[in-house]
């Protein structure tokens, strides 16, 4: 996907990845939330936010987009999310 979507080299492929390895956190949900009514597959984002006590989740997804904000969980579109790097 990331070579099809961002035409992006194979080694770049590799390293991002090996990058985003290093910095992510895995975690395994302990509690089932049931807040998105529409679409119940998009809840394991939710509960993966509240077992990682995320800042935000970073989604295009419009159920999610929705909400904008799960007990801490600030839900931003990419777009946004840079803006507040910036």
């Amino acid at each position: 996907m990331l070579k099809r979507d961002f035409k992006t080299e194979e080694q770049e492929i590799t390293e991002r990845i090996s990058l985003f390895l290093e910095i992510i956190k895995l975690v395994e949900p302990k509690a089932k939330i049931n807040e998105i009514k529409e679409d119940p597959t998009d809840n394991k984002f939710l509960e993966c936010a509240v077992e990682a006590k995320a800042d935000y989740i970073i989604s295009g997804d419009k159920h999610l987009l929705k909400i904008k904000k799960f007990k801490e969980t600030k839900i931003l579109t990419p777009n946004k999310f840079l803006d507040i790097l910036k």
